[in-house]
């Protein structure tokens, strides 16, 4: 008997004696030897039993996934008889080839807050003159970055806007002020000559009247700044 077998009697023994013992029956050593040796006989014949559901999932499993795929098989090994190890290894290539995506999302979604938080750094540094002068004690979040900066690009910007407008108003008025009190149409023509040579953004609004006019502008409209009011 080995060594094995002499340390699973004796567990059988010691387990036998403890329930004789808790139910108050008389213990014999015949009775345990046996009951030790039929739990012995029993797991020896249940191993190969085990073996054979294992090795039966494992062959069911793997004829699932030559069914499944066997297009893939096709496209890789048309003539080719496959052996187990080949449909694992396909299998774990095909899985590899439609996870890919899957394994790329994150990356790309890594790189995409590597840019946002590069960008933000930069404004910080940037303006970093400005975000002391509005918060010079605090930690700014992103979201105050990103809401400081467009406070700052709108301040910056509207002084342009402005000159745009008033530059456009201050057109529009005085040629409706020439249309209506000058009597020489020429200084229409003139004047609208003049600011049409000037580069500006804005669209300048025309009048009418002063389009119309049959006079042909001055050859020296072009040359220094024309007043209005000094014409003859």
């Amino acid at each position: 008997m080995s060594v094995g077998s002499e340390t699973e009697l004796g567990r059988g023994l010691e387990a036998t004696r403890k329930r004789r013992h808790r139910d108050c029956e008389p213990w014999t050593l015949g009775e345990s030897v046996q009951e030790a040796l039929g739990l012995m006989h029993y797991k020896l014949l249940r191993k190969p039993l085990v073996e054979k559901m294992r090795r039966d999932r494992i062959n069911s499993s793997i004829e699932q996934l030559k069914s499944l795929l066997e297009k893939e098989f096709q496209k890789n090994e048309p003539n080719s008889k496959l052996e187990k190890a080949d449909v694992l290894e396909m299998t774990v290539n095909f899985l590899k080839q439609q996870m890919r995506p899957q394994l790329r999302k994150p990356l790309v979604e890594k790189l995409r807050r590597d840019r946002i938080n590069s960008s933000i750094e930069q404004l910080k540094a940037l303006l970093e003159k400005e975000f002391q002068k509005h918060e010079p004690n605090s930690k700014l979040e992103k979201a105050d970055v990103l809401e400081m900066t467009v406070n700052f690009l709108k301040q910056q910007m509207r002084p342009q806007v402005d000159y745009d407008r008033g530059y456009s108003r201050c057109l529009q008025e005085t040629l409706q002020f020439l249309s209506l009190c000058s009597p020489h149409k020429d200084a229409q023509v003139q004047l609208i000559s003049y600011f049409s040579g000037i580069p500006k953004a804005a669209e300048v609004p025309c009048c009418p009247t002063a389009t119309s006019s049959p006079k042909q502008e001055r050859p020296d409209a072009q040359g220094a700044l024309w007043r209005p009011w000094q014409s003859s």
